[in-house]
Protein backbone atom coordinates (compact mmCIF):
# COMPACT_ATOMS: atom_id res chain seq x y z
CA UNK A 1 0.00 0.00 0.00
CA UNK A 2 2.78 2.57 0.95
CA UNK A 3 4.39 1.38 -2.73
CA UNK A 4 1.43 3.09 -4.31
CA UNK A 5 1.34 6.13 -2.61
CA UNK A 6 5.21 6.12 -2.93
CA UNK A 7 4.47 6.29 -6.43
CA UNK A 8 1.91 9.28 -6.63
CA UNK A 9 3.97 10.84 -4.43
CA UNK A 10 7.45 10.57 -6.89
CA UNK A 11 5.35 11.12 -10.42
CA UNK A 12 3.78 14.15 -8.90
CA UNK A 13 7.27 15.11 -8.33
CA UNK A 14 8.75 14.24 -11.42
CA UNK A 15 5.92 15.73 -12.88
CA UNK A 16 6.55 19.41 -11.50
CA UNK A 17 10.44 19.09 -11.93
CA UNK A 18 9.55 18.30 -15.76
CA UNK A 19 7.62 21.39 -15.49
CA UNK A 20 10.59 23.49 -14.09
CA UNK A 21 13.06 21.70 -16.55
CA UNK A 22 10.78 22.69 -19.32
CA UNK A 23 9.93 26.39 -18.73
CA UNK A 24 13.93 27.48 -17.04
CA UNK A 25 16.38 24.80 -18.36
CA UNK A 26 15.41 23.37 -22.19
CA UNK A 27 16.75 25.41 -24.83
CA UNK A 28 15.29 23.66 -27.87
CA UNK A 29 12.43 26.26 -29.36
CA UNK A 30 10.04 23.38 -30.29
CA UNK A 31 9.48 22.25 -26.46
CA UNK A 32 8.31 25.53 -25.61
CA UNK A 33 5.33 26.35 -24.19
CA UNK A 34 4.21 22.74 -23.31
CA UNK A 35 2.17 21.48 -20.02
CA UNK A 36 2.56 17.66 -18.45
CA UNK A 37 -0.80 17.06 -17.24
CA UNK A 38 0.25 13.71 -15.73
CA UNK A 39 3.08 10.93 -15.09
CA UNK A 40 1.79 7.58 -15.01
CA UNK A 41 4.52 5.66 -13.01
CA UNK A 42 5.35 1.77 -12.90
CA UNK A 43 4.83 0.11 -9.68
CA UNK A 44 9.12 -0.26 -9.32
CA UNK A 45 9.55 3.46 -10.27
CA UNK A 46 11.52 2.47 -13.31
CA UNK A 47 8.98 3.69 -16.18
CA UNK A 48 7.30 6.67 -16.35
CA UNK A 49 4.66 7.71 -18.86
CA UNK A 50 4.51 11.76 -18.90
CA UNK A 51 1.34 12.86 -20.62
CA UNK A 52 1.71 16.60 -22.61
CA UNK A 53 -0.01 18.36 -24.03
CA UNK A 54 1.20 21.80 -25.90
CA UNK A 55 -0.36 25.04 -24.55
CA UNK A 56 -2.71 26.87 -26.51
CA UNK A 57 -2.69 24.30 -29.95
CA UNK A 58 -5.37 21.64 -28.38
CA UNK A 59 -5.34 18.64 -31.70
CA UNK A 60 -3.06 20.98 -33.79
CA UNK A 61 -1.64 17.44 -34.97
CA UNK A 62 1.75 19.55 -36.67
CA UNK A 63 2.27 20.95 -33.06
CA UNK A 64 2.30 17.97 -30.97
CA UNK A 65 4.62 16.40 -33.49
CA UNK A 66 7.70 18.65 -33.15
CA UNK A 67 6.58 18.55 -29.11
CA UNK A 68 7.32 14.88 -29.71
CA UNK A 69 10.51 15.36 -31.57
CA UNK A 70 11.83 17.88 -29.21
CA UNK A 71 10.69 15.83 -25.90
CA UNK A 72 12.23 12.60 -27.58
CA UNK A 73 15.80 14.74 -28.01
CA UNK A 74 15.71 16.12 -24.95
CA UNK A 75 14.78 13.10 -22.53
CA UNK A 76 18.73 11.70 -21.80
CA UNK A 77 18.79 15.73 -20.57
CA UNK A 78 15.58 15.41 -18.53
CA UNK A 79 16.02 11.89 -17.29
CA UNK A 80 19.57 13.02 -16.11
CA UNK A 81 18.16 16.16 -14.32
CA UNK A 82 14.77 14.30 -12.83
CA UNK A 83 17.95 11.88 -11.25
CA UNK A 84 20.22 14.27 -9.55
CA UNK A 85 17.35 16.57 -8.43
CA UNK A 86 14.93 14.00 -7.00
CA UNK A 87 17.57 12.18 -5.88
CA UNK A 88 15.61 8.87 -6.58
CA UNK A 89 17.81 5.37 -6.42
CA UNK A 90 16.86 4.55 -9.75
CA UNK A 91 16.25 7.39 -12.86
CA UNK A 92 12.63 6.26 -14.36
CA UNK A 93 12.64 6.23 -18.14
CA UNK A 94 11.17 8.67 -19.63
CA UNK A 95 8.22 8.32 -22.58
CA UNK A 96 6.17 11.32 -23.51
CA UNK A 97 2.80 10.38 -24.95
CA UNK A 98 0.11 13.29 -26.26
CA UNK A 99 -3.14 13.46 -23.80
CA UNK A 100 -5.61 12.82 -25.97
CA UNK A 101 -8.07 12.97 -22.84
CA UNK A 102 -7.91 16.88 -23.11
CA UNK A 103 -8.91 16.65 -26.43
CA UNK A 104 -12.04 14.63 -25.24
CA UNK A 105 -13.00 16.48 -22.55
CA UNK A 106 -12.82 19.98 -24.98
CA UNK A 107 -14.90 18.30 -27.23
CA UNK A 108 -17.98 17.70 -24.74
CA UNK A 109 -17.46 21.09 -23.46
CA UNK A 110 -18.34 21.93 -26.75
CA UNK A 111 -20.80 19.98 -27.02
CA UNK A 112 -22.73 20.91 -23.50
CA UNK A 113 -22.24 24.34 -24.48
CA UNK A 114 -24.31 23.85 -27.88
CA UNK A 115 -26.60 21.99 -26.13
CA UNK A 116 -27.23 24.68 -23.46
CA UNK A 117 -27.92 26.94 -26.12
CA UNK A 118 -30.21 24.72 -27.60
CA UNK A 119 -32.23 24.16 -24.46
CA UNK A 120 -32.20 27.98 -23.70
CA UNK A 121 -33.67 29.03 -27.08
CA UNK A 122 -30.66 31.75 -27.43
CA UNK A 123 -29.33 31.72 -30.29
CA UNK A 124 -25.66 31.23 -31.65
CA UNK A 125 -23.89 34.70 -31.28
CA UNK A 126 -23.86 36.20 -34.74
CA UNK A 127 -20.52 35.58 -36.76
CA UNK A 128 -17.96 38.78 -36.25
CA UNK A 129 -18.55 41.54 -38.93
CA UNK A 130 -22.38 40.87 -38.77
CA UNK A 131 -24.78 43.01 -37.11
CA UNK A 132 -28.00 41.90 -36.21
CA UNK A 133 -31.40 43.52 -37.22
CA UNK A 134 -33.73 43.76 -33.55
CA UNK A 135 -36.73 44.79 -35.42
CA UNK A 136 -37.13 41.63 -37.89
CA UNK A 137 -34.52 39.12 -35.48
CA UNK A 138 -32.09 38.61 -38.48
CA UNK A 139 -28.44 39.11 -39.03
CA UNK A 140 -27.04 41.14 -41.48
CA UNK A 141 -23.65 41.25 -42.89
CA UNK A 142 -22.00 44.15 -43.61
CA UNK A 143 -21.84 43.75 -47.24
CA UNK A 144 -25.96 43.43 -47.05
CA UNK A 145 -28.64 41.71 -45.57
CA UNK A 146 -28.66 37.55 -44.49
Amino acid sequence: MSSVRRADRVAREIQAELSRLSQRELKDPRVQDVTFTRVELSEDLREARVFFVPLGAIGATDRIGELEKGLRGATPFLQRKIGRNLRLRFTPRLSFRYDVGVDNLVGIHDLMQGLNQDRTGEAPAPPPGAEMDEARGEVEDSDGPA
